[in-house]
C-alpha cells in the first residue's frame, strides 16, 4: 500500500489579439487606439493583464497547495503504516482463536480476571531462578533463557502499557486462560504478547513461556536468511490460492499463508491433500474462521521458492503445545 505519485500538468496561455497592420497610406479611423503604443508595438489593456495575472496566481497557489497536501498526506501515511501493520498483527493475536462456546472439562477452577493478571505480572517480574518453575510452563526452554527473556522485555517490545483479559481460550484438550500484554516501542508503535496460562497436574496455573515468546526453532533468521531446511514455527495461518513451482498442482496440494508477528515476511505452506495434516488444517477452518494460530513443522522441498514450505506436521491448534505433544521431538537451534 505505497502512496501513488500524483502528477498534474497545467498550461496557461495568454491570448494575444491584434488588428491587421495599418496601410502605409492615410488612416482615416482606428477602432482600437489603445492596442498600439506610441512606438507602434501592440499594447495590452491594463485591466485584462491584471486579471490574467491574478488568475495565474490563483492557479499556481492551488497547485502548490495541493502538492503540499499530497506531500503531507504521503508523509503521514508512511509514518502511520508501521502502526497499522502492527495493529493488524496484534488484532490477530486477540481474535484468531477457537470458538469458546464449549469449555474443556476440568476438575480445576479457572482463575478470575484479576487473579489471571496477577499471575502474569508475577511471572514476568520474577528474577529468581529458583521460582521460574513456579510461574512458568517451561516447555522446551530453560531457566536461564526465560530469565534473560523477561529481563530484556523493555529493549525488545518497549514500555509496558497494560493488560487485556481474554478469558477462556480452551483448545486441544487444554484448559487455557488468555491475557494480552500491551507494550509500546520507542516509535510509539503498539506491540502485544499473548500470555496463555494452563494448570499443571496439581492444578497450579502457569504461564506457557514458549507461546508467550512465540518460540521458533531454529530462529527466523536462520530459517529465512540462512536457508535452514526445516523448522517448528508459531504462525498465524490463512487459506490461500497461490500454487507455483513444485506446488503447482492444485489437485495434490492445499495452499496456506503463514505469518508471524516477529517477521514481515509472508511464507506459503502446502499440505498434501488427503494427508493427516490436510485433515487437521481443514477442521481448523471448517467453522468459517478466516485465520488461526497454529504450531507447524515445515520443511523445504527441492526446487521450491525461498518462502515455500511443505507442512509436514500440525503440532497444535494454538501456540501452546498440549500435554501429549510436550515430548515431541524439537529441532535443534
Amino acid at each position: 500500500m505505497k502512496p501513488q505519485s500524483i502528477q498534474r500538468g497545467i498550461s496557461s496561455r495568454h491570448a494575444r489579439s491584434g488588428g491587421e497592420a495599418p496601410d502605409i497610406g492615410r488612416v482615416s479611423r482606428m477602432h482600437n487606439p489603445d492596442l498600439l503604443a506610441s512606438d507602434g508595438r501592440p499594447r495590452k489593456r491594463k485591466g485584462k493583464s491584471k486579471a490574467a495575472a491574478n488568475k495565474a496566481v490563483i492557479i499556481w497557489s492551488s497547485v502548490l497547495g495541493f502538492s503540499a497536501l499530497c506531500v503531507i498526506a504521503a508523509a503521514f501515511f508512511l509514518w502511520l503504516r508501521p502502526m497499522l501493520r502492527h495493529q493488524a498483527g496484534n488484532s490477530a493475536l486477540a481474535s484468531d482463536r477457537p470458538d469458546q462456546s464449549v469449555r474443556v472439562a476440568s476438575e480445576f477452577p479457572s482463575p478470575s480476571s484479576e487473579e489471571t493478571i496477577i499471575l502474569v505480572t508475577q511471572a514476568l517480574a520474577n528474577r529468581d531462578p529458583d521460582r521460574v518453575a513456579d510461574f512458568f510452563r517451561m516447555g522446551s526452554s530453560n531457566v536461564a533463557e526465560i530469565l534473560a527473556y523477561c529481563a530484556d522485555v523493555g529493549n525488545r517490545d518497549g514500555k509496558f502499557t497494560g493488560y487485556e483479559w481474554l478469558s477462556s481460550l480452551d483448545t486441544d484438550e487444554l484448559l487455557v486462560e488468555g491475557v494480552l500484554v500491551n507494550y509500546e516501542d520507542k516509535d510509539m508503535v503498539p506491540r502485544q504478547r499473548l500470555a496463555l496460562l494452563t494448570p499443571d497436574e496439581a492444578g497450579k496455573w502457569k504461564l506457557d513461556f514458549d507461546s508467550f515468546s512465540r518460540k521458533t526453532q531454529p530462529s527466523w533468521d536462520k530459517l529465512l536468511e540462512h536457508g535452514a531446511g526445516q523448522a517448528v514455527v508459531r504462525v498465524i495461518v490463512a487459506p490461500d490460492v497461490y500454487y507455483n513451482g513444485p506446488f503447482s498442482d492444485e489437485s495434490r496440494w492445499t495452499s496456506y499463508l503463514l505469518r508471524s508477528p516477529d517477521t514481515e515476511v509472508l511464507l506459503r505452506g502446502y499440505c498434501r491433500k488427503d494427508s493427516p495434516e490436510a485433515d487437521v488444517m481443514k477442521r481448523i477452518f471448517e467453522d468459517g474462521a478466516q485465520i488461526a494460530r497454529v504450531i507447524l513443522e515445515i520443511r523445504r522441498v527441492k526446487d521450491g521458492g525461498k518462502l515455500q514450505f511443505e507442512i509436514t506436521r500440525v503440532l497444535a491448534r494454538d501456540w501452546i503445545l498440549p500435554a501429549k505433544q510436550m515430548g515431541a521431538p524439537v529441532l535443534p537451534n
